[in-house]
């Protein structure tokens, strides 16, 4: 992803007590989502 979102939280939601870590490895998993659905839509397009 680009733009302005490189520097802010792919989402708001926080849960109490989450970790800095939790919350990047929840940030790379959306990211990861996100790419997967690009891709499955780009294949789909190709049909």
């Amino acid at each position: 992803m680009a733009s302005s979102k490189d520097t802010k939280s792919l989402h708001d939601v926080r849960f109490p007590g989450e970790s800095h870590q939790y919350r990047q490895a929840r940030e790379a998993l959306l990211t990861a989502e996100i790419d997967l659905r690009r891709q499955i839509e780009a294949v789909a397009a190709q049909r």
